[in-house]
């Protein structure tokens, strides 16, 4: 059945109940035959006859307007008559097929009828779940001045939980009307979210989103990169280090290790050096017949890198060696992060031999002075 027919065969239903009595009877019974702007006519002017009954009546009205043409210009004016919760529900009662343009259309109309934005902050409030989400057109096409100032207000103040499908929304709508420019006002809201229990990982998602083209196969300019790294370099250096942590990730997997690395400070500040620098320690395991030495370094060197293992690897396994066997290749191990210390080395390198010492093997542990890691 297509959507005119369905929406004819619910109209004649709706139509079959007994007609309204009194003066704004007229105005109700022309919902039976008119069509187009006529029936738009007649709901204004039902409007202005009983704004009340308006609202009764919305629904057999709407259940004849089988175009979008006349659909949207009679959502509006049941909008600007205060019948919010009757439009609201017309979403669950057009064909799908119409809901995203009727929501679009509408969200459009806003800049010159201000009940549009009166309406849409309404349906933030009372709708939840898929009610709620199915609006997010209208949301997204409101160029109104103050529906754009409440929409940032919203996100930069994002609620206490880590997952909220209403601030989704919002991100997402937000994301689709602004772009890349949707990144100022999507750092604030990561900040927000970041220095409590709030939605991080959603505006994180949102403003990866916010660089992406249309063209979901094309990558998004270099320009539009480097507005995301600074944008994320600006949360990181705002929120506490596991959350800090959260960006370097998105910055090493977006192809920017450099800059990931340059937030190490902010994920563990207490680990930074007098100099800024940070230390880090690897071990090379020389073992043959039961026996085994651990050939290991500590330095330290600016935050540029995650991974020291492997430019220590070629450094470490070139040491001399003690044992008087030969074999495969020493086998390398690094920290996985900065230590706070050479203490905190030490002990390191104190674990690692009670774990190759575990099966019986003699183990002793050899500090290399003097090594360079490139």
């Amino acid at each position: 059945m297509n959507a005119v027919r369905t929406l004819s065969v619910l109209a004649s239903l709706t139509l079959a109940a007994p007609a309204w009595a009194g003066p704004c009877d007229v105005h109700v019974k022309k919902a039976q035959s008119a069509t187009g702007g006529a029936l738009v006519a007649a709901y204004q002017a039902l409007l202005t006859c009983d704004a009340t009954l308006a609202k009764q009546s919305f629904e057999a009205f709407m259940l004849k307007a089988t175009d979008l043409d006349t659909l949207v210009p009679l959502a509006a004016a049941a909008v600007d008559g205060q019948a919010y919760t009757e439009v609201w529900a017309m979403m669950g009662r057009i064909p799908y097929e119409f809901r995203t343009d009727l929501a679009s259309r509408l969200g459009e109309s806003c800049t010159e009828q201000d009940s549009l934005v009166t309406f849409l902050q309404g349906a933030h409030v009372a709708l939840k779940g898929h009610d709620f989400t199915q609006w997010m057109p209208a949301m997204a096409s409101c160029e109104a001045e103050p529906f754009q100032a409440w929409m940032a207000a919203a996100l930069t103040a994002p609620p206490q939980s880590t997952y909220n499908e209403k601030y989704n929304t919002l991100l997402t709508a937000w994301v689709e009307a602004k772009g890349v420019d949707a990144l100022p006002v999507l750092v604030q809201g990561a900040i927000a979210a970041g220095k409590g229990d709030g939605p991080f990982t959603s505006v994180l998602d949102a403003m990866q989103r916010a660089i992406q083209p249309d063209d979901v196969r094309s990558d998004p300019s270099a320009d539009d990169k480097a507005k995301l790294e600074a944008s994320l370099l600006e949360v990181a250096a705002a929120v506490p280090p596991a959350a800090a942590r959260l960006v370097a990730d998105r910055l090493y997997s977006a192809g920017s290790p450099a800059k990931a690395a340059s937030l190490l400070p902010a994920i563990y500040p207490d680990r930074v050096q007098p100099d800024g620098t940070l230390r880090w320690a690897a071990a090379a395991v020389e073992a043959c017949d039961g026996d085994a030495v651990v050939h290991w370094t500590s330095w330290t060197e600016a935050p540029t890198r995650f991974d020291v293992l492997a430019p220590a690897t070629p450094v470490l396994q070139g040491t001399k060696p003690k044992l008087k066997c030969s074999g495969e290749a020493w086998a390398v191990r690094a920290t996985a992060e900065p230590v706070a210390d050479a203490a905190a080395a030490s002990a390191w390198v104190a674990a690692l031999v009670t774990e190759l010492g575990a099966d019986g093997t003699k183990v002793k542990d050899r500090e290399e002075k003097g090594l360079t890691i490139p």
